[in-house]
């Protein structure tokens, strides 16, 4: 099939390139800026040259129609991931990426349309797991409330009958990445620093896994679905565990509650608006985000689909590996390098 990718310059959009090139399907991105997506294809090992571009931008209704002439399916995963102070102010761009991607498939007819979800529309939840037949919540961090609304309107589509697969994703870890940000912020902070140690956890789904996931949900006639992705749970001690079981050596930490937790992000939002460098990447939302972790149950999208899970060891150490060989820290600051 002859598929459109939004995305395509993100972490997990960009591995979703080659996986959907693995499974034979010809790719187009709707990228702003295409000798970006070229640098980050060569980077990754994939010829450029194989990939059509569609110049554009997921907010510019012209670019995106324009994008989606003589395909048979989407895969949207473009998003704005930046969580900031709770009360802080938030673009549309996931909302109008929702409307423009989505919308203009379902109105094209196109099967099938895959729409990447998140925790974030879930919670707050008193629910100890989340499931394909849990509600929406009425979020409270400014990215859950862009989530929720794109996700809103996805529901619509759905219930009318549009064959829109929705996959809730946990929290994407892995090497090559484009950015440094989302799950790059707590890695780098933990192993140049120390980590904060709360109650709770994380679903921690590797880039690969990701990747492979949606290549491999790209199948016509499945008719309206949501599919959990949470990828394997960790509390946030196992997470030190595991990454300093990774890396060689022991993580400092420091032992918070949540609620000490979000007056730290609080103090640190007010030092960074006085100007002031802050390296600890938490803020008030993060810290809400953090406290709102919930598993996803995604044992009957892995028998679906036919997919699994590798180890979050192996995620952590490739992740770790690949900072410190691309340069992105200190290469001792991950000992175990030594020993390969």
């Amino acid at each position: 099939m002859k598929v459109l990718l939004t995305g395509a310059t993100g972490f997990l959009g960009s591995h979703a390139v080659g996986a959907l090139q693995e499974r034979g399907h010809e790719v187009r991105a709707l990228v702003r800026t295409p000798a970006k997506l070229s640098s980050i294809l060569d980077n990754l090992g994939i010829d450029p040259a194989t990939v059509e571009v569609s110049p554009g931008d997921i907010t510019d209704e012209t670019a995106v129609k324009a994008a989606l002439d003589g395909v048979d399916a989407v895969v949207h995963t473009a998003a704005s991931t930046a969580l900031g102070a709770a009360d802080g102010s938030t673009t549309d761009v996931n909302v109008q990426g929702v409307r423009h991607v989505i919308g203009q498939a379902v109105a094209l007819g196109l099967d099938p349309i895959l729409h990447a979800s998140s925790l974030a529309a879930y919670v707050p939840t008193d629910a100890e797991v989340i499931t394909a037949d849990s509600p929406l919540a009425e979020p409270d961090t400014a990215y859950g409330r862009s989530k929720l609304a794109g996700e809103q309107l996805v529901r619509g589509w759905q219930d009318a009958g549009a064959n829109i697969t929705t996959i809730v994703l946990g929290s994407i870890y892995g090497p090559d990445s484009p950015h440094l940000d989302g799950s790059f912020l707590a890695v780098k902070a933990a192993l140049e620093t120390m980590m904060v140690v709360t109650d709770g956890g994380m679903g921690i789904l590797d880039v690969r896994d990701g990747a492979e996931l949606f290549a491999a949900a790209v199948q016509p006639n499945q008719g309206p679905r949501i599919l959990m992705a949470g990828g394997h749970w960790v509390t946030w001690q196992q997470w030190v565990d595991v990454m300093s079981t990774a890396i060689g050596r022991d993580i400092p930490t420091i032992e918070a509650t949540h609620e000490q937790m979000l007056e730290m992000g609080r103090q640190l939002d007010a030092q960074r608006a006085s100007g002031e460098d802050i390296a600890l990447p938490l803020s008030e939302e993060a810290a809400l985000t953090i406290a709102q972790g919930r598993p996803l149950d995604d044992a009957e999208t892995l028998e679906l689909l036919g997919i699994s899970w590798r180890p979050t060891l192996d995620t952590f150490r490739d992740a770790a590996f690949w900072l410190a060989t691309a340069g992105r820290i200190e290469p001792s600051l991950v000992p175990i390098l030594e020993d390969t």
